[in-house]
């Protein structure tokens, strides 16, 4: 609800447009509604990563944002070739991608307004200081991809172990190599989607257009990606 100077608010339980049951909210005089429209960031020690990026979350969905309130600096320079993309998964966060660089000092200034509620929230003013982490161990690999369908699109998605988090998303419709680089040592896997309407996204079913959600294929296995080490793994997708 946007406008949340009611005094009374009443809600109605339907079936099949009979009602079953309902209840009426009664605001005291005294009570306020406040909503804070928090965004926070995901660096650890203001420390940023080349994989996992600046993750910026909001304490609800997120309706727009306006870019030029978004000011990125790199030793006090102003930089706009970064990217502002849109969690496909989670509707209150946004993840900003640059090519980090070591030594360099950084500042992420988020001005009042930069990113929009669906109630008229805004977001307020913070501004954020932090460098590139040098302490992981970055290695390259090369995913080499056998498609069954290449009149078929698929999303390669690169998760971490637990399968939680996607740290990278690549569309394909041919077979061919695909290089992840710069990430850090460690277990990851590998989930396929086979993006049906090309739309770079894994769609869920749903009931009413009775369709079915997109399909999935896991590796079902964990591969390493090792320090200062290029590999290469060999990916046959089923049909």
């Amino acid at each position: 609800m946007e406008d949340l100077t009611f005094d009374s608010l009443k809600v109605q339980l339907l079936d099949d447009g009979n009602l079953l049951d309902s209840v009426t909210m009664r605001r005291g005089r005294n009570e306020k509604y406040d909503r804070d429209f928090i965004i926070l960031d995901n660096l650890t020690g203001n420390k940023v990563t080349r994989v996992k990026h600046i993750q910026l979350t909001a304490g609800s969905p997120i309706q727009t944002v306006d870019r030029t309130k978004v000011i990125l600096t790199e030793d006090s320079t102003a930089r706009t070739n970064f990217q502002l993309v849109k969690d496909t998964t989670n509707s209150q966060r946004y993840t900003l991608r640059y090519n980090w660089r070591p030594k360099r000092n950084y500042e992420l200034t988020l001005e009042e307004g930069a990113f929009l509620g669906f109630f008229g929230d805004k977001s307020k003013s913070v501004t954020k200081s932090f460098t590139m982490d040098e302490a992981a161990n970055f290695g390259d690999i090369i995913l080499n991809i056998t498609l069954p369908d290449t009149n078929q699109h698929y999303l390669v998605q690169l998760l971490n172990e637990e399968m939680d988090f996607i740290h990278r998303s690549t569309p394909i419709s041919k077979s061919g190599k695909i290089p992840f680089r710069q990430f850090p040592g460690g277990k990851y896997t590998l989930r396929i989607v086979y993006d049906t309407n090309n739309n770079g996204e894994w769609d869920p079913g749903d009931v009413y257009e009775k369709r079915q959600p997109e399909r999935i294929w896991l590796l079902g296995r964990t591969f390493i990606i090792r320090a200062n080490w290029e590999q290469e793994e060999k990916i046959t997708i089923p049909k």
